[in-house]
């Protein structure tokens, strides 16, 4: 029997507010030992923070550790629902080669769907 994603996926993901500090975003990726953190404005998701983003658009252009976090966010193309089919949800993972997808209810963050939920995924008899 095929599993949804609200019963895999992770109903705790990185994510800050837009007013949140690059610096402290920084933080929380280090504390949470994430590679992204999902960037919101008042439970809605406005965009996506990766090392990537921080080492590119941040630390190479000499903005101030103060600077917004949502001044080097990029867009969240991509998501899922929580009552999609967990096995599609992998392939969208695959077919686009994102580690991560936001699970949104309403617009509003509730989880996130990725490579870690899908090794539990695979795991589970």
């Amino acid at each position: 029997m095929s599993q949804s994603v609200r019963e895999v996926m992770s109903a705790d993901p990185a994510a800050v507010s837009v007013e949140t500090s690059i610096v402290e975003t920084a933080r929380i990726m280090r504390d949470r030992a994430v590679s992204e953190v999902l960037v919101t404005d008042q439970g809605l998701l406005c965009g996506v923070v990766t090392e990537h983003d921080m080492a590119v658009r941040a630390v190479a252009t000499d903005l101030p550790g103060s600077t917004p976090v949502v001044r080097i966010a990029g867009p969240a193309a991509l998501s899922c629902a929580p009552q999609d089919d967990a096995e599609r949800a992998a392939a969208k993972l695959r077919d686009h080669a994102v580690r991560h997808l936001p699970v949104l209810e309403g617009g509003r963050l509730v989880g996130v769907f990725g490579v870690d939920e899908l090794a539990r995924l695979r795991d589970e008899p």
